[in-house]
């Protein structure tokens, strides 16, 4: 990780950059990184046991706290968010995978909570099946201030599945990867 003195120069010129990842939350379970990729542009955090199923709990729930530093000014930066869920699942469960972002100064857009439905990924051609699906939110978070300030943009990634009585199925987020994308000024 760099020093925040080896950051001044890039910020002055306007880069938002991830300065820390960090996760909460029992739904995490355990899992590798974040990794920061060199940059600060980019990070990935893969999951072990973020998995739901009709015989454990039918909901998991993770908050991801990442905190982007800004350089002085107002600065609008664009971002992708993007989940990789896996799983197998009989006819007639479904499931959802629900994000909601928040951020501690500025503004998110869209506004409100990002939802998303993965189970028609999750059954095969002809019914009952396994499949992965990349699951993408893209935002533009917003930030004005007189100095340099940390902006902590958490995201609380709900999983969840709806079974019948009889019914099996299995679900789990395998990746979120996060890339900040095009800059500008307010």
């Amino acid at each position: 990780m760099k020093s925040v003195l080896a950051l001044l120069p890039t910020l002055a010129m306007g880069e938002v950059l991830i300065q820390s990842v960090s996760l909460s939350g029992a739904g995490c379970g355990t899992y590798a990184g974040p990794l920061i990729a060199p940059g600060g542009k980019a990070f990935v955090v893969g999951f072990d046991e973020f998995i739901v199923s009709t015989d454990t709990p039918l909901k998991r729930t993770c908050t991801v706290a990442i905190n982007l530093q800004y350089p002085i000014g107002c600065t609008k930066v664009q971002h992708l968010l993007t989940h990789h869920v896996g799983g197998y699942v009989e006819a007639g469960v479904t499931g959802s995978l629900k994000d909601a972002f928040t951020i501690s100064r500025g503004t998110v857009t869209p506004a409100s909570p990002a939802a998303f439905s993965y189970d028609e990924a999750l059954l095969g051609p002809s019914g009952p099946g396994s499949g992965s699906h990349s699951i993408s939110q893209s935002s533009q978070v917003t930030a004005a201030n007189s100095g340099q300030q940390i902006v902590t943009l958490t995201s609380v990634v709900d999983l969840n599945l709806v079974a019948p009585a009889g019914k099996e199925g299995v679900a789990g987020l395998d990746t979120i990867s996060f890339n900040l994308g095009a800059e500008s000024a307010c």
